[in-house]
């Protein structure tokens, strides 16, 4: 290896500090005084979760190797937007961030930054929200280690992407991970949950509140608020406000299931996920999240919930899913290896 090039930076970081952000390099046996001006990087020959340790005089974004991110748009409100852009674009951990504008017009292309790690995307025909991220991670060469999916109406420190980042190294066994997800006002947003039932859906969803009161136990349970969220823990179902994933693994699982137009696609990709990783809440960090619950104010948005519905129960199963219950078994488990729920013929689908 060649000699160490001096005040070089690795990975945006100064020498002096490189040698404790490698964990990965640790459990190569590797004499980290001497790698300081290396990076860590995937190759063709094998999986991009699988690294190598390789000479590195590029700057970050000239290996190619970071982290990408993609938010689908819908007539989103700019302010919101362009808070959220700037979040992603703060963190120099990040190659590329895709924007698919699904709005009628290019109204929203006025926000773009003039930044050469931003593309934006205008398909007037909405793509609907799975197919449009589909379509954003498509345009992320293979050199993305990990992807980040994200609402447009979501914010955060650009320290919440590289703590995630080096969490998911050390925990090789996790594909995907969520951030504690707040209010702008700090409340806590309870987005974990355990795979729904069509009656958990049903309750959540239409009964008035007086009775959601005589539920309010099992809705707990299903929001998983009986263990708190303050604690690192094994989750089914997580948030497509917000998600942390393998980039392997979204290749893997071939990305969302474009048959949910809008909802409940985080909830499949989530359990297609789940039955071959482990899917975790992270909560040492948090991200902002408006959460407007749309489908609840307007009778379109929750005809498509429905529609949606209808679709991830017809895949995987109404009342009699043996699988939804081994996944929701695993709950508040630590991220190690577990045995994986039996796969039926649905769960390929």
């Amino acid at each position: 290896m060649a000699g160490a090039v001096s005040r070089r930076k690795w990975y945006g970081l100064p020498l002096a500090r490189a040698s404790s952000n490698v964990p990965q390099a640790l459990r190569f046996g590797l004499d980290l005084s001497s790698i300081q001006y290396q990076a860590l990087v995937p190759t063709r020959s094998r999986p991009a979760s699988t690294f190598v340790l390789r000479h590195c005089k590029q700057s970050p974004q000239e290996v190619g190797i970071l982290i990408s991110a993609s938010i689908v748009l819908f007539q989103s409100d700019a302010e919101l937007l362009a808070r959220a852009i700037a979040s992603v674009l703060a963190s120099d951990r990040i190659s590329k961030l895709v924007l698919v504008d699904n709005s009628p017009d290019r109204s929203l292309e006025s926000v773009v930054p003039a930044d050469r790690r931003v593309e934006y995307i205008h398909r007037p025909e909405n793509l609907g929200f799975g197919r449009g991220h589909n379509l954003a991670f498509g345009r992320i060469d293979d050199g993305s280690v990990y992807h980040i999916i994200l609402n447009p109406d979501v914010y955060f420190d650009p320290s919440v992407i590289s703590t995630l980042e080096k969490y998911m190294n050390e925990q090789r066994d996790v594909g995907l991970v969520m951030p504690k997800v707040l209010f702008p006002d700090g409340r806590v947003q309870h987005l974990c949950k355990l795979l729904p039932t069509p009656t958990d859906l049903f309750m959540r969803r239409f009964l008035p509140a007086s009775l959601r009161k005589v539920f309010k136990d099992r809705m707990a349970e299903y929001e998983m608020r009986d263990v708190g969220y303050d604690r690192e823990m094994r989750v089914p179902c997580l948030s497509g406000c917000f998600m942390f994933v393998r980039s392997d693994v979204m290749r893997e699982v071939d990305g969302f299931d474009e048959r949910f137009f809008l909802y409940m696609e985080d909830v499949d990709l989530s359990r297609r996920i789940g039955l071959k990783y482990v899917t975790m809440y992270y909560p040492k960090v948090h991200v902002y999240h408006l959460h407007a619950k749309g489908s609840y104010a307007s009778n379109k948005l929750r005809n498509l919930h429905i529609q949606s519905a209808l679709t991830y129960f017809k895949k995987w199963g109404w009342f009699n899913d043996r699988e939804r219950e081994e996944l929701n078994s695993l709950r508040h488990l630590p991220p190690e290896p577990a045995p994986v729920p039996r796969q039926s013929a649905r769960s390929a689908r």
